[in-house]
């Protein structure tokens, strides 16, 4: 009988370890558990957040045409301005339009506020004209 105890001690102490395994076991599967729920979690963000940046793109590209289609007006429209601006500022008297050749939308005349008289003639009609069809050129 002297074997039985210590076959019960060792027995004991192979419970205690499966029992240890157990709860060893038991915490893994909860930490798995929670893992896989983070991942899930993780998962769903970054198809909201891969959505969000696609959405993002689609407006980044819709503002950078609208830049360019104004930048384009504003190149399409500021020689023009700029030329009939100066003709109004010469024709009220204020200041001098100097003489040049060929005068066309876009080549914009050179203004100085020298009084002398110049050589050149430009009546109102021919202002006009420049503004509603363009000028090829124009001589002194």
């Amino acid at each position: 009988m002297s074997k039985l105890p210590e076959f019960m001690y060792m027995l004991k102490r192979i419970e205690d370890k499966v029992d240890f395994l157990a709860a060893s076991n038991m915490l893994l599967t909860e930490n798995v558990e929670k893992i896989s729920q983070t991942l899930n979690s993780l998962q769903l963000n970054s198809g909201k957040l891969t959505t969000d940046v696609e959405d993002i793109l689609s407006s980044s590209t819709k503002i950078n045409e609208h830049i360019d289609f104004v930048n384009d007006v504003y190149d399409t429209v500021k020689s023009p301005f700029h030329t009939a601006m100066s003709m109004i500022t010469w024709a009220s008297g204020t200041q001098k339009l100097e003489p040049c050749r060929n005068l066309e939308i876009g080549n914009e005349p050179e203004i100085s506020d020298d009084t002398e008289e110049s050589e050149f003639s430009i009546g109102i009609e021919d202002i006009a004209s420049m503004l509603l069809f363009g000028s090829k050129s124009m001589e002194e």
